[in-house]
Formats: C-alpha cells, structure tokens, sequence
C-alpha cells in the first residue's frame, strides 16, 4: 500500500484489548512518525475479518516545522466490534513511502495481529432467564391451522439468488471498460491521476529551497487544472488557468485564492521575505486549496 507521502518514516500498529467479549469495541492504533511530508499521508485502509463492524474513525496529528524539516507524528484508529465469538486475525499490511535521501521506496511491514472473542456470560445468563420467564402453562382447546402455500417467486431470496449473477456481470463489465478507457483515452487517464500526482508534487516541496518549492507548488496546481480540465500540457499562462476556472463557475473565492497563490510562485524571486517559514504556511494554504479544486472539477 502506498501512503502518498514523501519522507523517511516508521510505523507501528497495536490493538486493544487482544481479548474481549461480544459486543465491545476494539481499537486499532496505526501510529506513524518521522520527518517529511507527513500532512499528506492517507488514512491506511486494512481488510478487517468476516464478523466485524468498523465505527467511527478518527485522525490527530502532532506536526512540528523546523526551517525547512516538517517533523511529527500522526495516528489513526478505528474501532471495530465483533459480533460473534471466535478467534480472528488482522492480516499483515506492508506500507510504503518514498525516500528521498535513498531515492527509492521503502517498505514497512506490519504483522498480523490476533486476538480472541468470547461470549458474553452475562448475555447467556439473561437469556436463559427470559426463556424460563416466557414459559407458560397452555391451556384452551387446540386450534388446528392449515398452513398457507407461498409461491416460489415470492421469496426475496429466490429474487436476490437469480440477480447476483447479473449484477457480477455488469460490475465486470463496467470494471473492464474503465481499464479500457484509462488505456486508450488520455485525458480521461489524465483527469482520473491527477490529484494523486499533485499530491506527490506538493510532497516533494516540503523537502526543497524556496525557491524550488514554490516552483513545485506552481507546478503541483497548475498541472491539477490541466488534467482535470483538458488543457494543454505546456504554454498556458496564469491567466489562463484563472479565466478557465471562472468559466466552469468555480466559486470566487477559491479563484482568488489560486490568482494570490500562483501569483506568489511566480514572483517568489523578487520576495525579500521569502523563507522557509512562509514556504511552509504557503504549502498548507496550496494543500488546501487543492482539496476545494477536486470538490468543484
């Protein structure tokens, strides 16, 4: 699994409690922490077990920026719940990050992790309780029923059976002709790897002079629209990328925004003030306003 994020980090993943009973919740803990660009690291996502249900999960993040260094720590935890008793596994994960400083990806594996579920005693004890309650003495003259016919189609398992078969068919198909397009249809393929690619380019600034940073936020928005939009690869100016935007009604603010931001990048060259602090403020400013630009494209 790749994270989405560019740096040199370490990851660990505990659970718990590793024995509980029906119906308790359990935490899954991935913690991840290093330097880098940790703001732009995803939520893993891990194949829970048949039998569990996931609640509400949740992020925090502890990020800390030093010059030009981006340190910290980010957790994510989920909370699944099983019910039913038995033993079950976590399977192991291996996820991956881009170093720069080796230039190659490194992986990082995270081993299976088990853990146990029992029945709850006192559900047993409340329920044997209920069923001596319920008991009753018949007593009246017997009523003799005849028991209706149901027609086979009826049954909304007859109906759910016959259209399984149909709707694999259809998920295939529709599978199949999405590889198709992203191979032969490249601005389709264009708009679908856009903002990962974006993404990774705004990873990267983290890890650079200002000046080359700010061209990387430059190159990171810029390309987005590009893909998203169909536009040419190279020669399109500022001012294009914004009078195209107004024309696909993105909302005003967020077009003022690009208009400052992109303005910055380009004159970043003649900004007495330009730091690695400013740089860092800018790359937030520039991950953000990505996120508004996926929501309306």
């Amino acid at each position: 699994v790749f994270s989405g994020a560019v740096g040199d980090f370490d990851v660990t993943r505990t659970l718990q409690p590793t024995t509980t009973i029906v119906g308790e919740s359990i935490e899954v803990v991935t913690t991840i922490s290093g330097s880098g660009g940790i703001p732009l690291i995803s939520k893993p996502v891990y194949e829970y077990p048949g039998g569990l249900e996931q609640y509400d999960p949740q992020e925090s993040s502890n990020i800390n920026r030093r010059s030009d260094r981006i340190e910290g720590t980010k957790k994510f935890s989920d909370i699944i719940i099983a019910r039913n008793p038995g033993d079950y596994e976590i399977p192991a994960v291996t996820m991956a990050f881009f170093n720069p400083v080796t230039n190659r990806f490194e992986k990082k594996n995270l081993p299976a992790i088990p853990f146990t579920v029992e029945r709850d005693p006192n559900a047993i004890t409340n329920a044997i309780s209920e069923m001596e309650l319920a008991i009753e003495p018949i007593t009246g003259l017997a009523a003799w029923t005849t028991p209706q016919k149901q027609s086979l189609t009826s049954s909304p398992f007859i109906w759910l059976s016959l259209s399984f078969p149909l709707l694999l068919l259809i998920g295939g198909y529709m599978f199949s002709s999405y590889k198709d397009k992203m191979s032969t249809d490249t601005t389709f393929a264009r708009s679908q790897k856009a903002f990962q690619k974006a993404q990774n380019t705004l990873s990267k600034a983290a890890e650079m002079d200002v000046k080359d940073g700010y061209n990387h936020i430059h190159k990171a928005l810029t390309s987005f629209i590009s893909d998203k939009c169909g536009l040419a690869e190279g020669g399109v100016s500022d001012q294009d990328y914004i009078d195209h935007l107004k024309s696909v009604n993105v909302p005003n603010e967020v077009v003022q925004e690009l208009k400052l931001l992109l303005n910055k990048c380009s004159t970043i060259n003649y900004a007495p003030d330009a730091n690695s602090d400013t740089l860092n403020s800018d790359l937030d400013k520039a991950t953000g306003l990505l996120q508004n630009l996926k929501k309306v494209l």
